[in-house]
């Protein structure tokens, strides 16, 4: 059954700053352009990664918080091919913070156009819960017969539906020192290799000061290297940190 869950006054406050503050950071360390990988459509956005730091830094602020894995869906009037990740290799990840489901600080169409990517909708905000997020309506169901039947029919114009498949309950200790358990680990290049295997946390921990109001966000005036290389720099035993954090 599609649902929309609703925001105690706490979590509306919290989702607020992950909008205005800790999505946009997020965006420019991790998203890139779609692109086309084993014929389907890759929408560039490093979801587990988004996930992941939305976990930890919940966690650091001491909120209720789920990570989620299932599937989506979009359907926009453009007729967009491919935006669906059922049956395709890889899944989509988001959290349920509060009581509010999906919080998917992931999702953007922002970098869709040109070529075969063209999509004119677009969310206006952090999707945080159902209903209406600019030009779409966001619903959530757990039922995959009802999920796979909106797919191949959509009733809304332009919609973005989740799947919910399964809740992953990670020791928070456990996760903050190995990502991997949840995050995928490239074969080759990837960030632990490239930029040590403290940059996940470096990164949670800088989100962590940017939602407090200790630090300046990065998004408005660097690149995503140049941002890469200020957290890199600024955040010495990030790990040990953040255990504190979440201990206290």
């Amino acid at each position: 059954m599609l649902h929309v869950a609703r925001m105690s006054m706490n979590a509306t406050n919290v989702l607020k700053v992950f909008a205005n503050r800790i999505k946009p950071e997020l965006n420019l360390l991790y998203t890139v352009p779609p692109f086309k990988i084993n014929d389907s459509l890759d929408c560039g956005w490093y979801c587990r990664e988004h996930a992941f730091h939305c976990l930890v830094l919940c966690k650091m602020l001491k909120i209720s918080v789920s990570i989620i894995r299932g599937d989506f869906a979009v359907h926009t009037e453009t007729n967009l091919p491919g935006v669906c990740s059922l049956d395709c290799p890889n899944d989509h990840a988001w959290c349920q913070v509060g009581d509010v489901c999906p919080v998917d600080l992931s999702a953007t169409f922002a970098l869709f156009g040109g070529g075969s990517f063209v999509v004119g909708p677009q969310l206006s905000t952090t999707v945080c819960g159902c209903g209406r997020n600019g030009d779409f309506t966001v619903t959530y169901t757990k039922d995959e017969s009802e999920f796979r039947k909106l797919v191949k029919a959509p009733e809304i114009p332009t919609w973005f539906g989740f799947l919910e498949r399964q809740r992953l309950d990670f020791p928070i200790n456990d996760l903050v020192d190995n990502p991997f358990l949840f995050l995928h680990r490239p074969q080759k290049d990837g960030w632990a290799e490239i930029h040590g295997a403290n940059i996940f946390n470096k990164i949670s921990l800088h989100l962590y000061k940017l939602y407090r109001g200790e630090i300046d966000p990065l998004y408005k005036n660097h690149s995503p290297s140049s941002a890469l290389s200020v957290i890199k720099t600024r955040y010495g035993a990030a790990t040990q940190k953040i255990e504190r954090i979440i201990q206290n």
